[in-house]
């Protein structure tokens, strides 16, 4: 309703707030959308393609802590995974299948563990890594070629060596620039014992949460058998007929068990970051809309400025100034305030991404192009808010523009 150094002062404040909460805002929804685009469209660095999977089991009730009722339950859990693998070889088509305790690219739990001939001064200062028991074919299935050493073999049974495949990553932190060959390392779980590494394969993300591979450690599956299985089947029948194989060959291993969650590996992923792609989509919706308050906050308040400034452009106007001057002596004082608010949004990026590296486990540390976008955008957005309103005063007539009251 009025002008005035006051109004003056608060139009300024107005354009660096906005600018600095809509940076900030943006800043953080890209953080969100980069990292959702790096976890659903992650290379785990194995080939996921043609791959069928399903899930069995055999349900224990209770907690078995009798010696030998426990081993005749991993005596049965044993019998009957490789009676359901002989029985899955003997469908045609020509499948090569494997049984692992968690498909590729989900959730594995980290344990510490330990290093022969290494002093720790507790569990917390003891390295983590992931860990899971598979079936040898798991690695033929797969694709998977060692790197040094061997693989996990048949020979691999419940009475022999405690053995352990490990990955690159592990090689590195347990024994840097040394084979790992032949040494031994046990994890901190409830009756593991120590194995003596036999094999390293190449790295790849078991967790697409974590979007990064982490040191692993595959134990053979005789050796720790596990209650629920994971089913890993690829051939030339295609997604329906693995699937129907793997139903027939169950039924002839145990008619009493059956397989649930039947689908492709490459579906499994998609189900196990569908959440992402909703944060993801959500965050990139957040971000737009935030873009679109502060261009119509700029707008709103730019245009207001540059009214107050008519009677000055129609006088540079009428002492020769050309609309090109005056366009940039307007971008150049009014480019202060966003210069200003752009700073500070920016400068808070950072410290929101430290929040949401607290909250989310899986966020990615963003790049420089998440900065560089931001940047570009929003100045992008100013320059549209303050040459809009500049240009619709330049049609103002010098002479009435000095008539203004």
């Amino acid at each position: 309703t009025g002008t005035g150094r006051a109004v003056g002062r608060l139009a300024w404040s107005l354009v660096v707030a906005e600018v600095a909460l809509a940076a900030a805002v943006l800043g953080g929804a890209a953080l969100m959308v980069r990292t959702v685009l790096l976890v659903t469209h992650a290379d785990l660095g194995i080939d996921t393609s043609e791959l069928m999977t399903a899930r069995v089991g055999i349900p224990v009730d209770g907690l078995v802590t009798d010696v030998d009722a426990k081993a005749r339950a991993e005596r049965r859990l044993r019998d009957f995974h490789q009676r359901y693998l002989e029985e899955l070889s003997r469908e045609p088509g020509g499948a090569s299948a494997g049984l692992v305790m968690a498909l590729p690219g989900h959730e594995v739990k980290l344990a510490a563990f330990a290093v022969e001939g290494v002093e720790y001064a507790g569990r917390e200062s003891m390295p983590r890594a992931g860990g899971m028991s598979l079936s040898p074919s798991a690695f033929e299935t797969l694709r998977v070629r060692p790197l040094a050493g061997r693989l996990l073999e048949d020979t691999d049974t419940a009475d022999g060596e405690p053995v352990v495949v490990i990955n690159e990553s592990l090689a590195r932190l347990a024994w840097p620039g040394k084979s790992p060959l032949g040494r031994r390392l046990r994890s901190e779980l409830p009756g593991d014992t120590w194995r003596t590494v036999v094999g390293v394969v190449p790295d790849h993300i078991q967790d697409v949460e974590r979007g990064r591979p982490e040191p692993f450690v595959y134990l053979p599956l005789a050796q720790a058998p596990q209650n629920f299985v994971s089913v890993l089947a690829r051939g030339d029948a295609g997604p329906a007929g693995l699937a129907a194989a793997m139903q027939r060959a169950i039924e002839r291993a145990d008619p009493e068990l059956a397989l649930y969650w039947v689908r492709t590996l490459d579906e499994a992923l998609a189900l196990r970051t569908s959440g992402f792609r909703v944060i993801g989509g959500m965050s990139a919706v957040f971000g737009v809309v935030a873009l679109v308050l502060a261009a119509t906050g700029l707008y709103g308040v730019l245009s207001f400025h540059v009214a107050q400034r008519n009677r000055e452009i129609g006088l540079r106007r009428a002492l020769g100034a050309s609309d090109g001057k005056v366009l940039l002596l307007m971008l150049r004082t009014s480019g202060t305030q966003v210069v200003l608010g752009l700073a500070l949004g920016l400068a808070a990026v950072p410290v929101l991404e430290r929040v949401l590296e607290r909250l989310l486990i899986w966020l990615s540390p963003g790049s420089a192009w998440v900065y560089i976008g931001v940047l570009g955008v929003m100045l992008a957005t100013a320059a549209a808010a303050i040459a809009r309103p500049t240009l619709l005063s330049l049609r103002i007539d010098p002479a009435a523009a000095l008539r203004q009251d």
